[in-house]
């Protein structure tokens, strides 16, 4: 997708986050940490600047609800036009500087009293909800100016939210304010595109499902919207996959056709059994295997073969 937004008519934002990390917060900060790179496709330094580029006059941001975002965005208009008087006492606060205090503000920074009011804010962004509430106004902004479609979200590894020892409460409020993100998006005739994709092991979406249904379904872990990741079932499956791992990264650090046999057929007996769960000697039993599972297996063994070789 990233490759794909290069060339499209209007930049998608792309965001890739761990669901282990537990923090609204962060997310919509990558998100604008994203969206900036998305606006440089389009030749501006980012988003900001882009949305503020593209109107002809400060009124165009009536339409925008937040007071304290219409202020804001209002000033950083006239800042970029002559004649314009910086609000603080040494006139150094023009465009630039306002702006990259705005970001800062947008992204839930505590600011002081003076930069407050060099911005004509008087909150403090100190919530999720508060910042998902201005990043939708923004990113509605950005598509109605066609400087970006929306956002493409990846939500990954649902799982670690369950399994990283993060107390009830606070997996709770995390779920909230994602699928309080998730119906912000969209309102009546206002809002911008978002796709979000999710993956998770079997327990991590059953676990899901009982904390949080509504969210179970808007990312998509229904049976009818679900995609299952298909087990490895036969010891050809597994050499193939990991030719495909040894082909890619060995094209990319240019090194192809100079190692030809980074796992031979025992290696991959040997992985494959690791990953089945069976022991040497055994008489092997199970067909189908983890794909995570064979890969750690290829791992070790590569890894291992990387000591010796470092070794010797």
């Amino acid at each position: 997708m990233r490759t794909y937004r290069q060339t499209a008519a209007r930049p998608l934002i792309v965001v890739e986050v761990l669901a282990g990390s537990c923090s609204a917060i962060q997310l919509v900060r990558e998100i604008y940490r994203e969206a900036d790179e998305a606006a440089k496709i389009g030749g501006e330094y980012d988003l900001l600047t882009a949305i503020v580029r593209s109107v002809d006059s400060e009124q165009e941001f009536d339409r925008v609800k937040h007071a304290e975002l219409k202020g804001l965005l209002q000033l950083l208009f006239r800042a970029m036009q002559k004649g314009f008087v910086p609000p603080d006492r040494d006139g150094r606060m023009h465009f630039e500087p306002l702006r990259d205090l705005a970001k800062k503000w947008l992204a839930g920074a505590a600011l002081s009293n003076t930069e407050k009011r060099h911005l004509g804010v008087f909150s403090r962004l100190s919530s999720a909800a508060m910042m998902t509430r201005l990043l939708t106004e923004i990113l509605t902004l950005a598509r109605h100016k066609q400087i970006a479609d929306g956002v493409m979200l990846c939500l990954d590894e649902v799982e670690t939210l369950f399994s990283g020892g993060v107390g009830t409460a606070k997996i709770q409020s995390f779920l909230q304010d994602v699928r309080y993100f998730f119906d912000e998006a969209v309102k009546g005739n206002d809002g911008y595109s978002l796709l979000m994709l999710s993956g998770s092991t079997p327990n991590g979406a059953a676990n899901l499902r009982n904390y949080n249904y509504p969210l179970y379904q808007r990312l998509g872990f229904e049976e009818t919207s679900q995609a299952v990741l298909v087990p490895i079932s036969s010891r050809e499956e597994a050499k193939e996959m990991a030719q495909v791992y040894i082909d890619y990264e060995l094209k990319h650090a240019k090194l192809k056709g100079r190692f030809p046999n980074i796992l031979d057929d025992e290696d991959i007996e040997e992985a494959y059994r690791a990953a089945a769960g069976e022991r040497l000697g055994q008489i092997a039993h199970t067909q189908r295997v983890n794909q995570g599972q064979l890969l750690q297996a290829f791992h070790q063994i590569v890894e291992s073969k990387r000591i010796a070789e470092s070794a010797a």
